[in-house]
């Protein structure tokens, strides 16, 4: 069984992740970092000079390679579950999990959003209420449990993943 993060950029998928990991003994997996690794390109530098599609193209082998493994907590990148192939790959032997995040905690964690390629740097907030907003659905069918991360530390929001899942403790 493997536990898979889902969620808008800003939630905290990866430290969250590195967090849970460590507390259950299991491998950190980051479909991200994956992507880096194969390609060797950071992702915004692939999505700037090559596009948001060759980005997830190397994002979907990302997942394929991920969701082989067992006892693995996966982060994955904010646009994971937009594919349904990724979302059926990833809950074949996992339990999916959306650190549910606002707007206003995106703006207050995110600091300079207009590096990141996916948001237009003339309408940071904008850019980040649409995006979210048309990826809310795809997130809320994709997920088993839902954690709302707008105000609780990484640490708690672990306890929460902990604690619903009963076979983990």
């Amino acid at each position: 069984m493997n536990l898979v993060l889902i969620g808008f950029m800003c939630s905290g998928k990866t430290r969250v992740g590195r967090e849970l990991a460590a507390r259950l003994g299991w491998e950190f997996r980051d479909t991200d970092e994956i992507v880096e690794k194969t390609t060797g390109a950071r992702v915004p530098d692939i999505i700037r000079k090559q596009g948001e599609p060759a980005f997830r193209k190397a994002e979907r082998e990302a997942v394929r390679q991920a969701a082989t493994g067992d006892r693995q907590v996966i982060a994955t990148g904010g646009g994971v579950p937009l594919d349904p192939d990724n979302i059926a790959d990833l809950a074949k032997n996992g339990h999916i999990v959306w650190l549910k995040i606002s707007t206003r905690a995106v703006l207050r964690r995110g600091g300079d959003l207009t590096s990141r390629p996916l948001i237009d740097p003339s309408d940071p907030l904008g850019s980040v209420e649409r995006r979210l907003r048309e990826r809310e659905p795809a997130y809320a069918k994709a997920a088993s449990f839902t954690v709302d991360v707008d105000t609780a530390a990484p640490a708690e929001i672990v306890e929460q993943i902990v604690s619903h899942f009963p076979a983990l403790r």
